[in-house]
């Protein structure tokens, strides 16, 4: 599965860098046990094994590689930032609704709709009516 989800992404540089792009990749990477780190190895594999063109990282990864290192998602899949006990905080009871707006909230973060904990809360505090529909 991993060399499958490394082959399916080693492309993905060339897709448009952003840093919503470099979270979801990190996203999509972590699910299987994988970092942006690693998938850099290949892909600086794969450029360089074309000649006669050069060799090295292309510039794309790296600045995907710059994204991550900023965001702290290079080694690791980008950690919630909205969890359980905090809607239990703004006053929620626990359920299987809890699932439904944090999914969403995870999803919203990697959009890069916030990037802090206090962003979380306000952006829980906004979309807490998701759960009702």
């Amino acid at each position: 599965t991993k060399v499958c989800t490394l082959i399916r992404e080693h492309m993905a540089h060339l897709n448009g860098v952003s840093l919503r792009n470099t979270r979801r990749l990190a996203d999509r990477l972590g699910r299987d046990g994988l970092t942006v780190r690693m998938l850099s190895f290949l892909v600086e594999a794969d450029h360089s094994g074309r000649p006669p063109l050069p060799g090295g990282m292309p510039e794309s990864m790296q600045r995907i590689l710059g994204y991550a290192q900023d965001l702290a998602i290079l080694d690791a899949r980008p950690q919630p930032l909205l969890l359980g006990r905090h809607l239990i905080a703004l006053g929620m009871t626990p359920g299987p609704h809890f699932k439904v707006l944090l999914n969403a909230a995870y999803e919203a973060q990697l959009d890069g709709l916030f990037g802090s904990e206090y962003g979380a809360l306000q952006w829980a505090r906004r979309n807490k009516s998701i759960i009702l529909i």
